[in-house]
């Protein structure tokens, strides 16, 4: 696994839930998977397992943003995902030098930010597991000033792909720009970042014991059961039986 501070080197990735009303860790899951991406939809399932009902909302970083996992949290276990949505480079470099595309339905083309035609090229293919996308090129941009900023291409054309969860992918990201979604995003730090700031803390320098996901899932479940003794002992009112 990848670490901030010490680069490659051998480890566990630690997956845990809290409840959003009292900070309890509600379930923790050792893998030996290099990130996060993948681990939303099986944490969610775990969380249900343990409370017998799926919880009406999940937050989590941009390192669990997987399309699909958050549309069929959403559609078919009724979850409302705040899921940080995660860019990659392109998309970066596009918000820093002011490139934006936008879909034209009627005409079926794409209109980038400086009033070019960016139009189908060929029939929709497969891009990414289960999923089609239709790609449209630059009609004119060897004539845009801004060519340099917006693609790299050989042929010197900006291509954007439109796939078909488009829809679903447009009207969530207009959900993840609302004031109550951003909210939700800082309370997640607080929800999850706090107990895994506190249960390090108690392991010290030399985080695990034990070795093999088994063996580290059971140490890491006691590390929990204190947690959660302590968070519970903070919470109620103790009024000690003799004064």
């Amino acid at each position: 696994m990848r670490f901030k501070d010490q680069g490659i080197d051998l480890g566990y990735n630690l997956q845990a839930a809290t409840d959003a009303a009292h900070g309890f860790i509600i379930t923790t899951v050792v893998t030996n998977a290099q990130n996060d991406i993948g681990q939303l939809a099986p944490m969610v399932e775990q969380v249900a397992s343990q409370l017998q009902c799926y919880p009406k909302e999940a937050i989590a970083d941009s390192g669990y943003y997987l399309q699909d996992d958050i549309d069929k949290l959403e559609t078919l276990k009724q979850v409302e995902c705040f899921v940080a949505i995660a860019e990659n480079e392109r998309t970066k470099a596009d918000k820093a030098n002011g490139n934006s595309f936008m879909y034209n339905v009627q005409k079926d083309e794409i209109i980038c930010s400086e009033g070019h035609r960016l139009l189908p090229i060929g029939k929709p293919h497969k891009v990414r597991a289960n999923h089609m996308a239709q790609r449209y090129m630059g009609e004119s941009c060897h004539t845009c000033n801004k060519r340099p900023l917006c693609t790299t291409a050989k042929r010197g054309r900006r291509s954007v792909y439109r796939f078909d969860n488009q829809q679903w992918k447009e009207s969530y990201q207009q959900k993840m720009q609302t004031p109550e979604a951003k909210q939700k995003l800082k309370q997640r730090k607080t929800l999850a970042e706090a107990p895994f700031g506190i249960i390090k803390m108690w392991m010290g320098h030399i985080p695990i014991l034990l070795r093999g996901t088994y063996k580290v899932q059971t140490e890491i479940n006691l590390y929990t059961l204190a947690y959660n003794f302590k968070r519970w002992f903070k919470l109620i009112s103790y009024k000690p039986a003799f004064t």
